[in-house]
C-alpha cells in the first residue's frame, strides 16, 4: 500500500513538472534557480569521499544544501564587489583567454592533422624499432678505467670476466652484467639506443657518458618487434608533430591576417637592457614599458608584458634570437586570442557556459580567500601545543627494524653464506662482497625497515618483523623490493629495534603548522558559512517536493 502510495506520489510529481523534470526549479538563491538537473550533475561529479552518508531524500537534501551555499557565496562575492578584484580580474582573463585559444585551435587546427600508415612505416623503418635488445654492461667511475676495459676487451677477454673485474653495479654483476629484459628503442636513452642499436649480439659498444658514470654496452640477444606493436605509439608521435606543423602554418597566416609588424627600436632597446642586467630582470620606467615590440590589428605585445612573462626566468636572453622565441611566444598566444575572439569563439554554447562556471568558481575562490585564508592567522604557540597533543599518532616516527643482509640469487649461495658465517666469517665483509641489493655493498648489507614498506618488501617484511634481535635467519626468498633486481634469497640479522617516537619538532613544524592552518581555515569557513546562511535566510526557497525527481532521474543513470 506504502509502495503504491509512494509510486503514485511520484508520478504526480512528475506530471506537474511537464515533459522536462530535469528543468524543474528544487531551489531559488535570489536570483540564481537551482535545477534538478543541477543537483543531478553535482553529484555524479562528486568523489566518493565526499559524498553523503545518508540516503534517499535525506541525501539530496546535503547536496542541495551545498549548491546554496555556492549561490549565497556568489550573492555575497558580488555584493563585495569581488568582480572587479585586481587578482581575480588578471586570473579569470588569463583562464579565458586559455580556453579560448584551445578552442580556436581544436576547431581550427585539429581537423587538418593527418598521419598516414606510409608514415607510420616509414619512421617505423627509419628508427630501426623493429627489434628489442638484451643487453649487459660494464659501469665504471672513469672514462680512464672505460678505457681500460676497452683494451681488454679487444684483447679477448670475455665481457662477464670484466663484469666481475670492473663493474660498479653490484645488482647486475651477478648476471654478467645482464639487464634481465629485452628492451624496445623507445625505452633507452637516445644516445645509448644511437651507440648500440646497430651492433649485432656479440658485439659491444664504446664507453659511453651515463649520468656521473661511464658504460660499455654488449648485444647478448634479439627479438623482433612487430610493426602492430608500434602503431599506436606511432600514431601518438607522428599526430603531435603534423600537429605543430599545422599549427605553425596556421600562426603564420595569421601574422599575415593580422598584419604583425616588429618594432626594432623597441626590441634593440630591451635587448641592450637584457645585456646590461647581469643575469636579473631588466628595469624598466613606466612609459618604457608600454613601449611595443610588435604589433597587429587588434593589439600589441610590449615591453612590460615580456618583463611580467618572463619575471621568474633561471636563464636571461642575451642575443636576439632567444629574446624573439621569448617575444613570438607571446606574440603567438595573442594573436590566438584575438583571432579567437574575432571568431566569435567566446559565443559558442557550450564555450560561454564554461566562461560562466569558471567566472562564478574563481568568484568563490577569492571570496573564500578575503574572508577565510586571509583572516586566519597560526601562532608559534599554537604550533607548538598542536604538536603536543598529537606527537604520538600524529607527528611521529615508525618503529624501525635494523638489520645485516645478504641478498643473492640463489639458494644455493645463500646456503653457503649461511655455513661460511656460522663457521666465523665476517657477515658484513660478506655483504659487502655479494650482496646484490641496489645501494648496499658499500653499506655492508646494513638497512632498516619500518612499516610504510610492508607493500615494499611483501612477505619479506612480515619475515623480519617476526625475526628475534640477533638470531641469523634465512635463506628466504626475497620477491620485491625498491629495484626490480632486489630478488633472490636473502640471510639477514636483526640487529636492534627502534621503537616508535616522537618526530623531532623542528623537522615535523611546517607540517605541524600546515595542519593548524587547515583547521582554523575549516572552522572559519564553516563559521563563515553559517552566517551568510543567516544573512541570505530570507532570499533561499526550497522546494522539497521536488528532490523525487532527482532520485528518479539518478536512477535512470
Amino acid at each position: 500500500m506504502l509502495r503504491a502510495l509512494g509510486l503514485a506520489l511520484s508520478l504526480v510529481l512528475c506530471a506537474g513538472c511537464g515533459r522536462n523534470p530535469e528543468k524543474a526549479v528544487v531551489a531559488d538563491v535570489g536570483d540564481y534557480k537551482i535545477t534538478v538537473a543541477e543537483l543531478v550533475e553535482f553529484q555524479k561529479k562528486l568523489p566518493q569521499s565526499l559524498r553523503s552518508k545518508k540516503q534517499g531524500i535525506e541525501a539530496q537534501k546535503d547536496y542541495l544544501q551545498s549548491l546554496i551555499d555556492k549561490y549565497i557565496m556568489l550573492t555575497e562575492a558580488r555584493a563585495q564587489r569581488l568582480d572587479e578584484d585586481s587578482l581575480f580580474l588578471e586570473r579569470f582573463d588569463r583562464e579565458v583567454k586559455h580556453r579560448l585559444r584551445r578552442e580556436l585551435i581544436k576547431r581550427e587546427v585539429w581537423p587538418k592533422v593527418e598521419v598516414s600508415e606510409e608514415e607510420m612505416r616509414k619512421y617505423y623503418e627509419e628508427h630501426k624499432l623493429g627489434r628489442a635488445l638484451r643487453v649487459r654492461h660494464i659501469r665504471v667511475a672513469t672514462e680512464k678505467e672505460a678505457e681500460k676495459v676497452m683494451e681488454e676487451l679487444r684483447k679477448g677477454r670475455p665481457f662477464e670476466e670484466l663484469v666481475r673485474k670492473y663493474s660498479m653495479d653490484s645488482s647486475t654483476v651477478a648476471r654478467g652484467g645482464d639487464l634481465g629484459r629485452y628492451f624496445r628503442r623507445d625505452e633507452v636513452a637516445h644516445h645509448i639506443g644511437d651507440a648500440v642499436w646497430d651492433l649485432k649480439p656479440g658485439e659491444a659498444s664504446g664507453p659511453m657518458k651515463v649520468g656521473n658514470f661511464y658504460e660499455i654496452i654488449q648485444v647478448v640477444d634479439e627479438r623482433p618487434v612487430p610493426f602492430e606493436d608500434w602503431k599506436p605509439k606511432l600514431h601518438r608521435i607522428l599526430w603531435r608533430r603534423n600537429f605543430r606543423i599545422e599549427l605553425d602554418k596556421f600562426i603564420g597566416d595569421l601574422r599575415k591576417k593580422l598584419h604583425v609588424k616588429l618594432k626594432e627600436d623597441n626590441l634593440d632597446l630591451l635587448l641592450a637592457r637584457e645585456r646590461e642586467s647581469g643575469g636579473r630582470p631588466p628595469v624598466f620606467s613606466e612609459d618604457e614599458k608600454k613601449l611595443p615590440l610588435y604589433t597587429f590589428d587588434g593589439g600589441k605585445v610590449t615591453i612590460g608584458d615580456y618583463l611580467k612573462a618572463s619575471c621568474r626566468a633561471v636563464v636571461r636572453p642575451k642575443d636576439r634570437n632567444s629574446l624573439l622565441d621569448w617575444i613570438d611566444h607571446l606574440l603567438h598566444n595573442e594573436l590566438l586570442t584575438t583571432f579567437a575572439y574575432k571568431e566569435e569563439i567566446d559565443r559558442i554554447p557550450e564555450v560561454a557556459a564554461w566562461i560562466k562556471k569558471k567566472r562564478e568558481e574563481l568568484l568563490v575562490e577569492t571570496l573564500r580567500r578575503k574572508e577565510v585564508k586571509e583572516k586566519v592567522e597560526v601562532s608559534d604557540r599554537e604550533v607548538r601545543e598542536e604538536y603536543e597533543r598529537h606527537k604520538m599518532d600524529l607527528y611521529y616516527l615508525p618503529e624501525r627494524r635494523d638489520l645485516t643482509e645478504i641478498l643473492v640469487p640463489t639458494r644455493k649461495q645463500a646456503e653457503e653464506l649461511l655455513r661460511r658465517i656460522r663457521a666465523g666469517e665476517d657477515m658484513e665483509e660478506l655483504a659487502a662482497k655479494y650482496t646484490i641489493r641496489r645501494g648496499l655493498k658499500k653499506l655492508k648489507g646494513k638497512f632498516h625497515m619500518h612499516p610504510s614498506e610492508r607493500p615494499v618488501y611483501g612477505s619479506y617484511y612480515d619475515t623480519v618483523m617476526k625475526a628475534p634481535v640477533g638470531k641469523l635467519m634465512g635463506p628466504v626468498k626475497v620477491e620485491k623490493g625498491y629495484a626490480p633486481s632486489d630478488t633472490g634469497y636473502a640471510i639477514f640479522k636483526v640487529t636492534g629495534v627502534v621503537p616508535k617516537r616522537p618526530e623531532p619538532f623542528k623537522r615535523a613544524k611546517r607540517r605541524v603548522r600546515a595542519m593548524v592552518r587547515h583547521k582554523k581555515e575549516s572552522q572559519r569557513f564553516g563559521e563563515f558559512i553559517e552566517e551568510l546562511r543567516e544573512k541570505y535566510r530570507d532570499r533561499v526557497h526550497i522546494y522539497g517536493d521536488k528532490l523525487y525527481l532527482a532520485l528518479e532521474q539518478l536512477a535512470k543513470i
